[in-house]
């Protein structure tokens, strides 16, 4: 028997965490209050920020943004912010190839190759074999019509696998 230094009750040694003198309810009930503060939720969150940049926790991220009620509210979501917001597109566009001049210039030169017939576009996705609106991706943009054509949800997932290795090495170069 052990007494919890906070509820100053008697309890077994199952209800202390290992070399704690507080009960594993009080001890739970002093970490919450912590948390609620500025400091609790700073660490909080770049604690959650540490999971999801991990392996495991992208992977189990990945496959919650699967389920298929968060699908759907994503596209209510998105659906709303569009129609709330009009015109963010164009201007997020335009931002974006202001910040990545090399970008537009494959893009275009790749838009100008189809419709000029010198590149064909074919009908399916070179992963998947899907007939969807495919898209062309570009592994090097200084390659402009050197490109990969895929269903967009092959190219979600490429650029997705992408930006997880880039963590996974940005962590590893931190490390060494």
């Amino acid at each position: 028997m052990k007494t919890c230094k906070i509820c100053n009750t008697s309890k077994n040694e199952s209800c202390f965490y290992p070399n704690r003198l507080v009960c594993k309810p009080c001890y739970n009930q002093r970490v919450m209050a912590y948390s609620m503060t500025e400091k609790g939720a700073t660490i909080r969150k770049a604690a959650k920020a540490r999971y999801r940049s991990s392996e495991h926790g992208f992977l189990k991220e990945k496959e919650y943004r699967e389920l298929p009620h968060r699908v759907e509210a994503m596209k209510v979501h998105r659906k709303k912010f569009t129609e709330a917001h009009p015109g963010i597109g164009a201007i997020y566009k335009k931002s974006y190839y202001a910040k990545y001049p090399e970008k537009r210039a494959a893009h275009e030169a790749l838009r100008y190759a189809v419709r000029s017939g010198k590149i064909e576009k074919p009908n399916n996705c070179e992963t998947c074999g899907k007939e969807t609106g495919l898209h062309g991706h570009h592994d090097d943009y200084y390659k402009p019509l050197d490109v990969q054509w895929l269903c967009p949800e092959c190219h979600i997932k490429l650029h997705r696998e992408e930006r997880h290795q880039n963590s996974i090495s940005r962590r590893s170069l931190r490390r060494s």
